[in-house]
């Protein structure tokens, strides 16, 4: 009996850090890795909220690499002395 392919995860990030915190969420469950360089990871992240930036880049990677499935996450930066007014939704990096 032949053990089943084990199921591949790419993380919608060339930061090998976050596809290893993915990596400790999924355990045995599935092969993860961050973005193949190369892929295009810029989206413009322009909603409401970090949930639908990181919903918006799952799909806008997952559509560079047909057939593998795509996990997008984003945190934001919190920086709490700051309160109300901060959004971490409007950060931007350069």
């Amino acid at each position: 009996m032949t053990a089943a392919p084990k199921l591949r995860l790419i993380v919608a990030s060339h930061n090998p850090d976050k596809a290893a915190v993915v990596r400790a969420v999924v355990g045995a469950a599935a092969e993860v890795m961050p973005a193949p360089r190369g892929i295009s990871l810029e989206t413009g992240e322009s909603h409401d909220s970090l949930g639908a930036n990181a919903e918006e880049k799952a799909r806008y990677v997952s559509r560079q690499v047909p057939g593998t499935l795509v996990v997008a996450t984003d945190g934001g930066l919190e920086i709490p002395a700051l309160g109300t007014d901060w959004n971490p939704v409007l950060t931007r990096r350069f």
